[in-house]
């Protein structure tokens, strides 16, 4: 998995070069955004994931933890597209040409810390330097939502926004760690099934936030405020906003009603799998409608590539860990 990992990651590198150097910066860069405030958003949900379980004397899933925490070092490579995305503005956000120093500090800086603060934890498993993680975890989370993904239109703030942002990467965390868990030869039935219970409260939770985000905006409908879900209700971006419904609300909901179910490595992995490729296409459609794309089949094998390098870096990072 490591070498396969490591040859997606180098064709990922690859794109992303003939992508700037073809002019097509904005397909590149936007899709590198949503790449990364997906795998990265995961990397940090997952150690998020074990924190909050360890808090609250989850005994239970002891052998979930270690699928959790896993990823976590994706975020030290992460840095370098982070990078890219708030030294470049010019080259893809359309309303931004040239870089903005407070916003490139701090969402550099905020990813720094959360990297130094997961690392010290790992190393020392206090309870408190958990909760500076966690509080971490949400403020630069929600800074990477407000400044990579809502900063790119032309629309009022959303409050609620960064936590649908940070809660779904933390359920994509949580589905990951028990995808890891179902695959796993010797899982136990019983933390299976607490885990698929986690998966169910936390999906369910999941669309709690974004019916939060969308009743206020329908009653007031300040166009201001609607116009953040109209660009992403119209064209090609309604089947993908219909299939993050579906793949990260009604799937998993309806799969795992039952104790059965949560069982069952077969649906508890169909249910994990679905939610992963729906925060993946979520944060596809919060960063790319506003960016305006040509489109095309270029654009789209440029974007595949790109994702798959990133997936592959992801993978090496979670195999050495």
């Amino acid at each position: 998995m490591s070498r396969g990992g490591a040859l997606l990651a180098v064709a990922g590198g690859v794109a992303l070069v003939l992508g700037l150097a073809l002019g097509r910066g904005r397909t590149t860069l936007g899709v590198l955004d949503a790449g990364f405030l997906f795998f990265a958003g995961v990397a940090a949900g997952g150690l998020a994931v074990s924190i909050a379980i360890r808090l609250a004397l989850g005994g239970w899933a002891a052998s979930l933890l270690a699928h959790a925490e896993a990823p976590f070092g994706f975020l030290l490579p992460a840095l370098v597209p982070l990078a890219l995305l708030v030294l470049m503005p010019h080259a893809w956000m359309p309303d931004l040409g040239r870089p903005s120093a407070p916003r490139a500090a701090r969402d550099l800086a905020g990813a720094a810390l959360l990297l130094l603060a997961g690392c010290a934890y790992l190393r020392r498993r206090s309870a408190a330097l958990g909760i500076v993680y966690e509080l971490l975890y949400v403020a630069v989370l929600s800074s990477w939502a407000v400044d990579l993904a809502m900063g790119l239109g032309p629309w009022a703030p959303s409050t609620v926004m960064p936590a649908v942002y940070f809660i779904s990467v933390f359920v994509a965390g949580l589905c990951l760690a028990t995808l890891r868990l179902v695959l796993a030869p010797d899982s136990d039935p019983a933390v299976r099934y607490d885990a698929g219970k986690l998966v169910f409260g936390f999906v369910s939770f999941w669309g709690y936030l974004l019916f939060a985000e969308f009743l206020p905006t329908w009653y007031e409908n300040i166009p201001d405020e609607t116009a953040l879900i109209f660009a992403r209700w119209h064209g090609p971006w309604r089947s993908l906003l219909l299939a993050v419904l579906g793949t990260v609300g009604a799937v998993p909901f309806g799969v795992l009603l039952t104790e059965w179910a949560k069982r069952q490595r077969v649906l508890l992995g169909i249910a994990t799998a679905s939610a992963l490729s729906g925060v993946l296409l979520q944060c596809l459609v919060l960063v790319l409608p506003p960016l305006h794309l040509p489109g095309g089949v270029p654009d789209f094998v440029l974007g595949a590539v790109l994702l798959a390098g990133l997936a592959g870096l992801f993978a090496t990072a979670a195999a050495r860990a």
